[in-house]
């Protein structure tokens, strides 16, 4: 039976690389936008995590050397979040680096994440 919508493989590469990143950039763009105010201005305010009423960071606002370091945590979620949705395009099919680069990002976000927490939270 024929369907009317367009299939994934009659997209051009760059079409289907472009829906790819379109996909990702809302949720990279969540955590890189305030992790790079944080970065450039030395304050981040709270932020809420994955579930209602938790806090990533704490529920003060952070300041300083503290509130750069989240700032990186944020970018660096939000570069793994663009990793990820690479490693789903054609190119990367046929690259283990660029297939495997999105679960070492997360493992390092993960590390660098518990690492600032244990910094930041009194």
């Amino acid at each position: 039976m024929a369907s009317g919508w367009i299939q994934d493989d009659d997209l051009p590469t760059w079409a289907h690389t472009a829906l790819l990143m379109i996909v990702v950039s809302p949720f990279a763009l969540l955590l890189i936008w305030p992790g790079s105010r944080a970065v450039a201005t030395g304050v981040l305010l709270p932020m809420m995590g994955p579930e209602f009423g938790q806090w990533m960071f704490g529920h003060q606002e952070l300041r300083g050397h503290h509130a750069v370091l989240a700032g990186w945590v944020l970018i660096s979620l939000g570069v793994t979040f663009f990793a990820l949705g690479a490693s789903f395009s054609r190119w990367a099919q046929e690259r283990l680096l660029m297939r495997t680069l999105p679960w070492v990002l997360l493992i390092f976000d993960l590390v660098f994440y518990s690492y600032v927490l244990q910094v930041v939270k009194p």
